[in-house]
């Protein structure tokens, strides 16, 4: 019964990306790729994956975090040691927002820095 929970979970998230990795593809088609574009090819398709998948995940994830960190403060009922499960899952909330944001900003900056 567990291994059928986790396939069928598996499968309705494969389902539910699929369609979205469809928009990763480069309009610069894989049949046109020559040594000179390869590069662009390469660095549209990793963009378009970034954009269509990691940052709404990344975004999806912050929230699910904040909403329950939010629970376990309500859930807490003025136990200490309830409320201090609560402030470290705000706490990792925060930190892993920061090291997100973090990488977004590194990245424009070696852009910047690099004149792509």
């Amino acid at each position: 019964m567990q291994n059928k929970k986790i396939s069928v979970t598996l499968a309705s998230i494969i389902l539910t990306v699929l369609p979205v990795t469809t928009l990763a593809a480069c309009p610069i088609a894989l049949a046109n790729v020559t040594s000179a574009n390869a590069a662009e090819w390469f660095r549209c398709i990793i963009e378009r994956i970034l954009n269509f998948i990691v940052w709404p995940v990344f975004i999806g994830v912050s929230i699910i975090m904040f909403i329950w960190a939010g629970i376990l403060f309500v859930s807490a009922q003025g136990d200490p040691g309830k409320i201090g499960e609560a402030r470290k899952a705000f706490i990792w909330a925060v930190i892993g927002i920061s090291i997100g944001l973090l990488g977004y900003v590194a990245v424009g900056a070696l852009r910047g820095i690099l004149g792509l």
